[in-house]
């Protein structure tokens, strides 16, 4: 599977946004208490053509090669 760099660039703002979202207001987690990147980025599969998906607990989003992002 080949991955585009736009494509790593859109995965890498998926994982911070999760990582930060479920994070408590006014705290800093430890990198411990979540998922390293490197887990988070196995989790990315080619679903068809060059699209890469990635399943979240309440969505599954898209990535084109472009980095586009969709759900």
């Amino acid at each position: 599977m080949v991955i585009t760099r736009a494509q790593r660039e859109a995965i890498f703002r998926i994982y911070e946004r999760e990582r930060t979202s479920r994070l408590p207001s006014g705290v800093f987690a430890h990198q411990d208490e979540f998922e390293s990147y490197r887990s988070f980025r196995r989790k990315v599969f080619l679903a068809f053509g060059d699209c890469l998906m990635v399943t979240l607990p309440c969505i599954t989003l898209g990535i084109e090669a472009d980095g586009y992002t969709h759900s």
